[in-house]
């Protein structure tokens, strides 16, 4: 076949290793390796390793990947560089990969900005390059279901440099089959935590509800709940050495990102909402307490993964931050807001903002002056409480000392958030150390003393039917249903999709 040369650009580590190689400080360099030519390496910027994979549904979409070239060392000549489709790969890697790959048609992918380009003298990273592939080509053709691979190679006509090949997986599916959409929220407008650890994000798309109608069995109907779900655990981390406050991924929430078309993006298509949850590192540095130039840094890491991987928004939750540690600096009241206000504008109208009302970090979100001329609430979407420790538990800033409401944790309204957007139902699954007989009535006299404002509640880190030795996840939120909306409700948990077969145990639970 005949070779396609085409432009390129890739985000790498130094020349063609997955790991990177790290040299003490005060090291000298061999000399001999001072005077070798500059490796050149291919990567992208959405892995670290050498395959790319891409998913999209069949006769939709299209994907605009961001692509380098890195240098071990500083160039000491300008590079003619070109890139290679090396179709004649596909079978060797295809072999060796255990996978039936396709090659895929070069009508249904193209490099933006032609097929050479020079990487400057001097440099170690080139300017970015795109590929753009796409499941309809400009022929109106569409790409088949299947499992395709581009192979693409650096070449430099004017150098013996070394090359390397990103591998570009490529999938196309048909949609993903649900037993029934997804509730408009109209009635239940449920909010959902995973903890990642744990389970595998599409637990989220096994919670159903049935309306039942007796009187007229026509109007039954199922429906899928669960409109936002929050994944955790990502926090706030810091590096010494430069002084950056880190947005650090879990090792589980690093495999999800890096398999998002697997785990995360059926989530997607049910049309509930997937958002990263953000929460304190214990580092001693959090939300309240960032630099201006600390919160810019910050939200340009967060952006990356919301729009290099199609997350719907953020979820901010400042708890175990380790405020007034390891010397670092004190809280100010201006932070948060500040950091909140600049995600919003870097998210825009489209994406999710929502924080957890919880402890001193958001206790003084209702002081204008305090938080620096912020008004928090006119940059968030949604807000509630984060006090999970009861099994029910209703944090009302609105009714303070109302039927139902805790007396323990009295919070003030967020300024410029309507109360309709405020939740101030937290419910988490019982655990071995709770009675899972005993159920708080807190919810339902709340409910009974006219003070639910919205049909809104948060179910902390959902799970599946069995779990801590009870058989009750379900069950929890079958009482949820009868305590929020009353025990004359016509909705009941379809338990059967929290389950396995045969067993009805630990569905979803992480495989990885």
């Amino acid at each position: 076949m005949k070779k396609i040369y085409m432009m390129i650009t890739l985000l790498a580590l130094v020349a063609c290793t997955k790991e990177q190689i790290g040299i003490d400080r005060g090291d000298q360099l061999d000399p001999d390796v001072l005077a070798a030519p500059a490796s050149v390496g291919l990567h992208s910027g959405r892995t670290a390793g050498d395959l790319v994979s891409l998913e999209m549904l069949k006769g939709e979409g299209m994907y605009t990947e961001d692509l380098y070239v890195v240098a071990g060392k500083p160039l000491d000549a300008t590079l003619t560089m070109m890139l290679q489709a090396e179709p004649s790969l596909v079978q060797s890697y295809s072999a060796a990969a255990g996978v039936e790959y396709q090659e895929l048609p070069a009508s249904f992918y193209e490099f933006i900005g032609g097929g050479a380009f020079e990487f400057r003298e001097g440099l170690v990273k080139s300017e970015a390059r795109q590929i753009k592939i796409f499941s309809v080509n400009k022929m109106g053709n569409v790409l088949e279901c299947g499992r395709y691979l581009l192979p693409v190679t650096l070449v430099s006509p004017t150098s013996d440099s070394s090359s390397s090949t990103i591998y570009i997986d490529v999938t196309v599916r048909e949609p993903y089959e649900t037993l029934a959409p997804l509730h408009d929220g109209s009635e239940l407008f449920m909010i959902f935590y995973i903890n990642t650890s744990e389970f595998d994000p599409r637990l989220a798309t096994s919670h159903y509800i049935n309306k039942m109608d007796f009187l007229d069995p026509a109007g039954n109907w199922k429906a899928g709940v669960g409109n936002i779900v929050n994944l955790r655990k990502t926090s706030v981390g810091y590096d010494e050495e430069s002084g950056r406050v880190l947005l650090t991924l879990s090792s589980d929430m690093r495999y999800l990102i890096d398999n998002y078309n697997e785990y995360i993006r059926p989530v997607q298509e049910t049309g509930r909402k997937v958002c990263l949850c953000i929460e304190g590192g214990g580092k001693g540095i959090g939300f309240c307490n960032m630099t201006d130039e600390q919160i810019a840094d910050f939200v340009s890491q967060v952006m990356y993964y919301v729009n290099e991987f199609g997350f719907d928004g953020v979820n901010l939750w400042d708890r175990n931050s380790g405020y007034g540690t390891d010397g670092m600096p004190q809280v100010n009241k201006t932070s948060y807001p500040k950091l909140i206000k600049a995600l919003r504008e870097a998210l825009g109208n489209y994406k999710l903002l929502t924080l957890v009302d919880y402890e001193e970090p958001t206790a003084d979100f209702w002081d204008v002056a305090a938080c620096g001329g912020i008004e928090v609430g006119k940059y968030i979407d949604y807000a509630w409480s984060g006090y999970v420790e009861q099994i029910y538990q209703v944090v009302d800033p609105y009714n303070p000392g109302g039927t139902g409401v805790s007396t323990e944790h009295i919070r003030k309204p967020i300024a410029g958030l309507n109360s309709k957007r405020y939740c101030c139902v937290m419910g988490r699954p019982y655990t071995k150390s709770d009675n899972p007989n005993v159920d708080s009535d807190s919810v339902q006299q709340w409910l009974e003393a006219g003070l639910r404002q919205n049909n809104m509640s948060v179910h902390y880190d959902v799970r599946s039917n069995t779990q801590d030795e009870y058989e009750g996840a379900g069950c929890l939120l079958q009482n949820f249903l009868m305590d929020f909306l009353g025990w004359n409700n016509p909705y009941m948990l379809d338990f059967q999709q929290l389950s396995n077969t045969p067993s009805g145990y630990n569905k979803w639970k992480k495989s990885w």
